[in-house]
């Protein structure tokens, strides 16, 4: 049985050798084209900016596509509060409801002055505006307290105005720590040897189906007996923490 030369051999072994190592690179450079190629269009697109879609509400953020969900769901300037006030139309972001209820509607407003402290509210029947002072670094709440006629007095009704759940859900903004906070009111009343106080959980609400106006809404009331009829206003102290 004939031997094989040594240079045979060493021709096959480099035949062999510059196989598989042209088969390697093939494998890497389609591998490397395969990533580059699947790797583009999400550099491409990771380039172009988009306007956010409540632009026309004052929102002036460019996103990238990919962020443009979460900034829809958390945009500050998103039409989320609608007027419960009859049958105004008005649907807008949060920034702009207080000014449209003390332009539009001309309700009386009172800010309070300072947290932690007492301030007086002169309450007229319908709808009243109450704004809280920032704390802690979160935005400032606006209460709506509305003043009901009843058989046998004056009902007070109170909520405090937020964008709905979906809005603040997954936000780490300031709008969502606020959201999640606990307002309690406290009112009191005095007039002769009169006085009455209660102090309640504020219930939140987006206004999405306008303002409870039923008799069982209301969370403080103001006999008859000691606050007649013809008085158009109703001073009140109040105070408010927010946990």
């Amino acid at each position: 049985m004939p031997v094989p030369s040594t240079a045979a051999s060493a021709a096959s072994l480099w035949s062999r050798q510059s196989s598989s190592a042209l088969w390697g690179w093939r494998c890497a450079r389609r591998a490397a084209a395969q990533a580059t190629a699947g790797a583009a269009p999400e550099n491409i697109l990771g380039t172009v900016r988009v306007s956010c879609p409540h632009a026309a509400h004052g929102c002036g953020a460019m996103l990238a596509y990919y962020d443009l969900h979460q900034h829809r769901m958390t945009c500050a300037n998103a039409p989320c509060a609608r007027c419960p006030l009859g049958t105004c139309c008005f649907v807008g972001p949060m920034a702009e409801l207080l000014d449209h209820f003390i332009t539009l509607h001309e309700l009386p407003l009172t800010a309070e002055d300072r947290a932690g402290k007492s301030f007086g509210i002169d309450l007229l029947d319908g709808f009243n505006v109450v704004s809280t002072t920032v704390r802690d670094g979160a935005d400032q709440h606006l209460l709506l307290l509305n003043v009901v006629r009843q058989p046998f007095g004056r009902g007070i009704a109170a909520v405090c105005v937020r964008p709905p759940p979906a809005a603040t859900a997954s936000s780490s903004s300031s709008s969502a720590a606020a959201a999640s906070k606990t307002v309690v009111l406290e009112l009191r009343y005095s007039v002769n040897r009169h006085y009455q106080e209660s102090a309640f959980d504020v219930p939140f609400a987006d206004l999405a189906d306008g303002f409870l106006e039923d008799d069982e809404s209301a969370q403080f009331i103001v006999p008859k007996s000691v606050h007649p009829d013809d008085q158009a206003t109703m001073l009140l102290m109040a105070f408010i923490s927010i946990k």
